[in-house]
């Protein structure tokens, strides 16, 4: 038999489609994957930010919308549109990685961890959907703290699988 952490162990059964071992990934490595995330999803919005620049100047109706907003939030004091591209470029972050790399994001390709279905499958569009939107709640990057599972992940109906000592169903 082979060594699993069955501390960490969520399901364990046999399926039509082979042998379900899945371990759950430790708080430690969800850390890690949050950091490594934050980069990421930093560098991703910077990225955006400047493709936007790029087409803004070749585009003088948008150079324009762009320059009105910026001398705005500079009147008002504060950047509203800023925060709120900044949360849309990170909830799409999240959303295309996780869901067009089945359950990955960078941090969990670097750790070797994925998020799947409580049955250990693919996730769905919906579940990578409400992953992703559970992410704006207040506090909630700090959920998992006080339980193996974060509220992204409760909500969703999802976990993150260690993949090294889980064994998937044959679908993968």
């Amino acid at each position: 038999m082979e060594d699993y952490d069955f501390k960490n162990l969520i399901i364990d059964k046999d399926s039509m489609d082979g042998d379900v071992h899945l371990v759950e990934a430790s708080i430690g490595i969800r850390f890690a994957n949050f950091i490594i995330d934050y980069i990421g999803r930093q560098a991703f919005i910077y990225g955006l930010a400047l493709l936007l620049g790029l087409i803004a100047a070749n585009n003088e109706a948008l150079n324009s919308f762009l320059i009105e907003v910026a001398e705005e939030e500079e009147e008002n004091g504060y950047a509203l549109a800023d925060i709120v591209l900044s949360i849309i470029a990170g909830l799409l972050y999240y959303f295309l990685f996780e869901y067009f790399t089945k359950g990955k994001t960078l941090g969990k390709i670097l750790t070797q961890t994925k998020a799947v279905t409580e049955e250990g499958e693919n996730l769905t569009l919906g579940q990578a959907l409400i992953r992703t939107l559970c992410r704006i709640i207040p506090f909630e990057p700090v959920s998992f703290f006080f339980r193996s599972r974060g509220w992204h992940d409760i909500i969703s109906r999802t976990i993150v699988i260690d993949e090294r000592q889980s064994t998937l169903p044959d679908q993968y």
